[in-house]
């Protein structure tokens, strides 16, 4: 294992006493060995990636995922669309648009109209391999073309992360932003540099969509953050709050107001 790659996974782990695996995220020509497709994972239902990607950071049990144009079949549909190996749906702004005919949308924005924007806006999703992998970063060995990683944790667990981000960037604003898009864009797809329009070096604050609430928790949330970044966090922690003030971050007795 990388020594930059093992750096990332236990300073993300012990800065938000993360319980939860991180997730890695990186591309390769060459289909990875013991890797399987989603549809191995999420044996009920669709084989939804995000529904995958959360199971994997909970149970040690759970192997690397892929995403391959070969591999459709047997992969997320989103996902295939969000990573760009597959075109999206011809109207496709109809399956999230309230004012859409008939029954088949999610109602997850306003307008037909605004949900196309919304589409464009996001600009052209494009692979950055062959395979796309999601493994568990403290599996990931050195050769790996790691594009970004994927944090689950509480609101203080991501809070606390979030301020790990900010303590290394001068920008007030958009280190960090909570963009619209289903779990696997938001959890992959942006933070790993696949969108065109979406800001680049900029970690990812998500679910805002509710499409996930019958099976992710409750109290979590999830921090995308491109590889670069995470970098920087990891060589920033000794001189941050999570080292020097840990009085203030880590408070065993809470305050009752």
């Amino acid at each position: 294992m990388s020594s930059t790659i093992k750096s990332i996974n236990e300073t993300l782990t012990k800065t938000g006493r993360l319980t939860h695996r991180i997730i890695g995220v990186y591309a390769t020509d060459a289909k990875p060995a013991g890797a399987v497709t989603t549809a191995k994972v999420i044996t009920n239902g669709g084989p939804c990636l995000a529904k995958a990607l959360f199971k994997m950071a909970s149970r040690r049990d759970t192997p690397a995922i892929y995403i391959s144009e070969d591999a459709a079949r047997e992969s997320c549909f989103g996902a295939m669309a969000w990573f760009g190996f597959t075109a999206f749906p011809l109207r496709a702004e109809l399956m999230f648009a309230s004012d859409a005919p008939g029954e088949g949308s999610m109602c997850i924005k306003q307008t037909t109209a605004m949900a196309k924007a919304t589409l464009d806006d996001m600009g052209r999703f494009t692979p950055p391999g062959k395979y796309v992998v999601m493994q568990a970063l403290d599996e990931i060995d050195d050769r790996a073309d790691l594009k970004s990683v994927l944090c689950f944790g509480n609101a203080e667990q991501i809070r606390t992360l979030g301020g790990l981000v900010h303590f290394s960037e001068s920008k007030a604003f958009t280190p960090i932003i909570a963009p619209w898009g289903s779990g696997c864009v938001n959890f992959v797809a942006f933070p790993a540099g696949m969108a065109s329009g979406c800001p680049k070096d900029t970690a990812i604050l998500s679910p805002f969509v509710p499409e996930g609430n019958k099976w992710f928790p409750a109290d979590m949330l999830a921090l995308g953050i491109p590889a670069a970044m995470a970098l920087r966090m990891a060589e920033a922690y000794e001189s941050s709050f999570a080292v020097r003030k840990t009085e203030f971050t880590y408070v065993e007795t809470k305050e009752v107001l």
